[in-house]
């Protein structure tokens, strides 16, 4: 299992949350702080043979 960590401006935060929903993948937002500028982090897991090398 990985943690995949991403950084999604605030105008796509609703759009991939959507998307996440969607397929049933469970996330955590995290809002960014003034020195990452605007947006998220949003983190998710999924399992290591998904992810290609």
């Amino acid at each position: 299992m990985r943690l995949i960590h991403v950084h999604v401006p605030d105008e796509r935060r609703e759009e991939i949350l959507r998307t996440l929903d969607e397929i049933g993948i469970d996330y955590a937002v995290l809002d960014a702080d003034d020195r990452a500028g605007d947006g998220a982090l949003v983190e998710f897991p999924c399992r290591a043979t998904a992810l290609a090398t």
